[in-house]
């Protein structure tokens, strides 16, 4: 199992180095690994001193499947990526194709070794139930990964407007710096939206679009310098994030 821990670090290291690279190039290195493998994993079997019999073949076989299994389950783990985070979230699927492919491994060398005292039906069943074991721990993992990427595109779009509105106010806030007095007004605005609720919903979308428009007339003021209309424009655009911040917590109410 140390040598599997192991493996399994060097392994993702390996990928989250590689995982921001052309896709072309990751196909190509991943096929020279199996490569390597494959033919290391011959070259070990067909010397060492065992029967060529029914065992040495179905161990023969179901070892050279773990190995190139590595592929399919290196492209279930990163298909459809579409950020790192995405790819890291695959990196379950990657561990358990490797702990199956070194247990299956070892286990087809033992067998092969051991080919002359064996019956069929062990290694057999032994390794149908480790491969049966890697599909449904990969089905499990990916229907995880999806339902977090689920939730992570949704918490971006959900967020979306309140971060828009947060870049918005960095900009006014910046460009207030002419009076101490705007500065000020301006200021005590940009905590109100940065501290205020961060997700939006249906319910927020009219008061939210209200309080763009708002922003854009605050902005204009500010590049005016007509100071007396970002006063008001403030302490209306306050008035109107906090209204949207009560529909969000009625909103979370109705949904407990």
């Amino acid at each position: 199992m140390y040598i599997i821990r192991r493996f399994d670090m060097y392994f993702e290291r390996t990928v989250k180095y590689y995982m921001d690279k052309n896709t072309k190039t990751k196909i190509i290195r991943g096929a020279v690994v199996t490569a390597i493998f494959l033919i290391v994993f011959n070259f070990i079997v067909f010397l060492l001193p065992a029967e060529r019999n029914d065992v040495f073949w179905i161990c023969y076989i179901f070892g050279t499947a773990a190995i190139l299994l590595q592929m399919l389950f290196v492209w279930t783990a990163f298909k459809d990526g579409k950020s790192k985070r995405s790819s890291i979230y695959g990196l379950p699927i990657i561990n358990i194709g490797i702990t199956y492919g070194v247990l299956q491994l070892v286990f087809s060398f033992i067998g092969i070794l051991l080919s002359r005292f064996l019956p069929f039906w062990v290694p057999m069943l032994l390794f149908i139930i480790l491969l049966g074991g890697a599909v449904i721990g990969t089905i499990a993992a990916k229907t995880v990964k999806e339902q977090i990427e689920y939730f992570d595109e949704k918490i971006v779009k959900d967020t979306m407007n309140i971060r828009s509105m947060q870049t918005k106010m960095d900009t006014l806030l910046e460009r207030a710096q002419y009076d101490l007095a705007v500065k000020k007004e301006v200021s005590k605005l940009y905590d109100v939206i940065r501290y205020s609720d961060p997700v939006s919903s249906s319910y927020t979308a009219n008061i939210e679009s209200a309080i763009a428009g708002q922003l854009d007339l605050l902005q204009n003021a500010i590049q005016t310098k007509d100071n007396q209309s970002v006063t008001q424009l403030c302490t209306s655009i306050s008035d109107m994030v906090k209204e949207r911040n009560n529909i969000c917590a009625e909103y979370k109410y109705k949904n407990n």
